[in-house]
């Protein structure tokens, strides 16, 4: 069976179309929108019209893709902007009239599940997956999350909170990361550290990419490659001190991400900081890979409810 999922998230809507077959999943399709719905959020707490209608025409071309693929199943999810905004359920209503299906707006704790099934692999481990909005964490074995958090921590809204890096903005802005996520990982109450870790999320495939050098930036090359705790510092005080456009032009750079990626690499700093983290390995896998999964899982006869 062909399935799809559409994730709504606070700085991009995502599409992955699979076949599922006998439990497992084969990617068809991926595609995605930069609609940055968290830079919505206005003082109020409510989304703009404006960013509504960008996540929601963008949903709406992705599901009208996803059945031009001959998907059976379309799922849709959203994430910390759906979840915060106070009209979080007119955006539902919008998308959901004009993709003709249920949107979830999930949990921090069910993002956090689905990034995890998603991305991680076997044996005990981690994960980190910074959004535009929020950071999600996890921990577990063999696939399946054993606890989970959710930190309000993002690209976008720490670019909201603390637009200016130079000087002490940029002490600040990483004593607010590792606060936050200090304090999440403390709620968390895990007896025993994960020796491996995963990362997820733009930030962490386009550092991998500018990291690595490459040409281009290069979704499947990034895969796997190692970013250190040193060397995440040392992109994120670099990247603070560039202009954005300077930043586009860096080996790997997707310029779409210029504007933000600065941020991105203060709060997977400031993460890797507080959980001492020497290295985290980057997965191209997100929540909607999670999605799919479960969906097999399900076809499968082994439900996997989120947590």
């Amino acid at each position: 069976m062909r399935c799809a999922v559409i994730g709504i998230g606070s700085n991009s809507t995502r599409l992955l179309v699979g076949d599922i077959q006998d439990g497992t999943v084969r990617t068809v399709l991926r595609d995605r929108a930069g609609t940055r719905l968290f830079a919505g959020l206005m003082a109020d707490g409510s989304l703009c019209a404006q960013s509504m209608l960008r996540a929601a025409d963008a949903a709406a071309r992705f599901a009208a893709d996803a059945r031009q693929a001959g998907s059976e199943r379309l799922r849709i999810i959203a994430t910390s902007a759906s979840r915060d905004a106070k009209n979080g359920a007119e955006l539902q209503e919008m998308i959901e009239a004009l993709c003709g299906a249920p949107m979830e707006i999930l949990s921090g704790p069910q993002e956090a599940y689905y990034s995890f099934l998603g991305a991680t692999g076997e044996g005990y481990c981690g994960l980190v997956d910074v959004g535009g909005g929020s950071t999600e964490l996890a921990c577990g074995g063999d696939g399946r999350p054993l606890k989970t958090a959710s930190v309000q921590l993002g690209a976008l809204r720490l670019l909201g909170e603390a637009p200016d890096l130079s000087g002490d903005g940029f002490a600040r802005a990483v004593a607010t990361a590792v606060g936050r996520v200090r304090a999440e990982w403390a709620r968390m109450d895990v007896r025993d550290m994960p020796a491996a870790w995963y990362g997820v999320g733009g930030t962490l495939t386009c550092l991998a990419a500018v990291d690595m050098a490459l040409a281009a930036f290069d979704h499947e090359a990034v895969n796997g490659h190692r970013l250190t705790r040193q060397a995440v510092a040392g992109w994120a005080r670099r990247l603070a001190d560039m202009p954005p456009e300077a930043r586009a032009q860096l080996p790997g750079m997707l310029p779409r991400r210029a504007d933000i990626i600065a941020h991105g690499a203060v709060a997977l700093y400031g993460a890797m900081e507080a959980l001492r983290l020497p290295w985290i390995s980057v997965s191209n896998r997100t929540n909607l890979d999670g999605c799919l999964r479960e969906m097999a899982e399900t076809r499968a006869g082994e439900p996997a409810p989120p947590c």
